[in-house]
């Protein structure tokens, strides 16, 4: 009981010493994600603390569903809209870098791992809006647990640390590459995103209060769908949940709430903790080291891949990094890369289109399984 008080209290700690210590360095690298990510591969992996993976994982799934809601209320719909066109180009590139890339990744490791076909496939869905295609498509595939274990756990790592390269020095390699952002034409409309810098506490408690009754309605709605809540109800959930909240955004009111986004983007920090809790390096580098192999040849090929093609269109580097992170995380960290670029202009286009993903996510990668068995056989 101790253990697991005291692991709820790291958990929920971590991100408020973390965003002291980083607005004391004020160092990119020394990040609050970047803290909180180590610090639980740290309690994990270096020391003798008894992580509670099941808690660990509840405290994430629930940090992740009442976060979105509370960064969309700050989006607003009729201004971000306007960049979806080159945003939504990047991003189809990006989907298309996955496909060939995990492709060309299967061929190569065809020998070396049962299977690979359905690998594959959910590896894909990962790649076009995050995990909870992954989890469908497994599914869908008849995925063993083992498969998925592996999946998910070298998902896990590499995600991690692409996460915290995102965070860090990411920004500054990609301009030296990529153009920079350009804001609206003069003759139109000036962009505005204003999120609070501060708690109101009246105000945030109200936005916390109507994101709960969010989840809420959406969870039922999602229960009486599907009999309950079953992994593949995911994606339904999470497009729900979205849904709703931009509903609530267009009211200037709810809009206009200060310290909702802040609190999104703390409990962000809180996944971010309790996934690095659940990062097993040992497991991982012990019974996957293939998979590893196979998950990083993947995804930094399409990383590049991404980064080359980029280029070639003239894409600016705030909006590669912003559907990069839509395609390879989903929602959950849009804001959190949008205010590392100082660039939140991008949220809801980028929001909007790692939706968009998990909405084709499973078709992608469901055709794509059975085209690589069908030439890998």
């Amino acid at each position: 009981m101790i253990w697991t008080i005291l692991q709820i209290l790291i958990i929920l700690g971590v991100p408020y010493l973390s965003n002291r210590l980083a607005a004391i360095s004020k160092s990119s690298i020394l990040s609050p994600v970047v803290l909180c990510y180590a610090t639980g591969i740290a309690l994990r992996n270096v020391t003798s603390f008894p992580v509670d993976e099941s808690l660990a994982e509840t405290l994430f799934g629930g940090s992740i569903i009442l976060a979105i809601p509370l960064l969309l209320f700050s989006a607003d719909l009729v201004q971000t809209i306007k960049y979806a066109g080159k945003s939504l180009v990047s991003f189809l590139v990006c989907v298309l870098c996955g496909i060939i890339c995990v492709s060309i990744a299967a061929f190569l490791y065809t020998t070396k791992i049962p299977l690979i076909w359905i690998m594959s496939g959910m590896i894909i869905g990962i790649y076009t809006g995050g995990t909870p295609n992954a989890q469908a498509i497994a599914i869908a595939l008849e995925a063993s647990e083992d498969t998925m274990v592996l999946v998910y756990g070298a998902d896990t790592l590499i995600g991690a640390f692409f996460l915290i390269f995102l965070t860090s020095f990411a920004p500054m390699l990609y301009a030296r590459v990529l153009p920079k952002f350009q804001k609206a034409p003069s003759t139109a409309a000036p962009l505005k995103l204003e999120v609070s810098d501060q708690w109101v506490p009246n105000e945030t408690f109200k936005g916390i209060g109507l994101a709960i009754l969010i989840v809420g309605i959406c969870v039922g709605i999602t229960y009486l769908l599907y009999g309950g809540l079953p992994e593949q109800s995911n994606t339904f959930l999470i497009l729900a949940l979205t849904t709703f909240s931009i509903i609530g955004s267009f009211s200037p009111t709810i809009r206009n709430w200060r310290g909702t986004f802040l609190t999104g983007e703390y409990l962000l920090l809180i996944f971010c903790v309790a996934v690095g809790m659940c990062a097993d390096l040992v497991v991982i580098l012990n019974t996957g080291l293939n998979t590893l192999g196979f998950y990083a040849l993947s995804f930094f090929g399409t990383v590049l891949l991404h980064i080359f093609f980029s280029r070639l269109l003239k894409i600016d580097r705030d909006t590669v990094l912003i559907t990069s992170t839509a395609a390879f995380y989903g929602p959950v960290f849009i804001g959190q890369i949008a205010t590392t670029i100082n660039n939140r202009s991008l949220i809801f286009t980028g929001i909007a289109l790692s939706i968009f993903g998990l909405a084709i996510g499973n078709y992608v990668g469901i055709g794509m399984a059975f085209l690589l068995e069908y030439f890998l056989q």
